[in-house]
């Protein structure tokens, strides 16, 4: 319903791409060096330069986030979807800003739309995948969980296996290496996906007694 208004909004008038552009190069730099404090200033030069160019303002949205400027990363992602509303990155950044306001209803929501309207839904599910189990802060693990917990119950079954398959797997690895945090978090995603599901139920009962061995073994001098 959103994305029929936004049609009838008059579209931001476009400013020098190329300047904009060369400058979001410069600021991507900064963000894979870890400076998002950096990233944001040269952003806001590059959305001052071309306030029309979507990709930009969600990047604006991602380093604001990064920064924990909460507030200001929203109203930059909402900016972002009002140009492109079909953007499915721009949905995934403000689920991840919403779910860190405390808002995990809307997070959820929001991480559904980025699957929605993804152009690769298997690329999508498996960066939901990675996000409930490792990435970002509690809560963004946690909406993302409950998203593609969603997302799967109303794919066809077939999808549902291989993904908890996956997950399963890599927490046996875990169980191997004796790291017991990763077994039960990915015991914990698998059974987001699959509530019902033994053998998650069991690879979490044997990390927890394995973890709670391992304790009572330290002898303190």
């Amino acid at each position: 319903e959103a994305r029929r208004s936004l049609k009838g909004i008059a579209l931001t008038p476009r400013g020098d791409r190329k300047i904009a552009r060369t400058v979001n190069t410069v600021a991507l730099d900064s963000l894979r060096k870890g400076d998002s404090i950096e990233a944001v200033k040269w952003l806001l030069g590059a959305v001052k330069a071309d306030p029309a160019d979507a990709d930009v303002v969600n990047n604006l949205a991602f380093a604001l986030y990064k920064s924990q400027r909460l507030a200001d990363a929203r109203s930059a992602a909402l900016a972002a979807l009002t140009l492109a509303p079909e953007r499915a990155a721009a949905w995934a950044n403000l689920a991840a800003i919403l779910a860190d306001e405390g808002k995990p209803d809307s997070a959820v929501a929001a991480f559904q739309l980025s699957h929605r309207f993804s152009v690769n839904k298997q690329k999508t599910k498996e960066f939901l995948q990675k996000l409930a189990q490792e990435e970002g802060s509690a809560q963004v693990r946690e909406a993302a969980g409950k998203a593609l917990s969603t997302i799967l119950d109303r794919a066809p079954s077939t999808s549902v296996a291989p993904a908890v398959s996956g997950i399963l797997g890599d927490g046996e690895n875990c169980m191997t290496k004796k790291n017991y945090d990763c077994a039960i978090t990915n015991a914990k995603s698998a059974l987001r996906i699959d509530p019902n599901n033994e053998k998650a139920k069991d690879l979490q009962r044997r990390a927890d007694a394995a973890q709670r061995r391992a304790i009572n073994s330290i002898v303190i001098n």
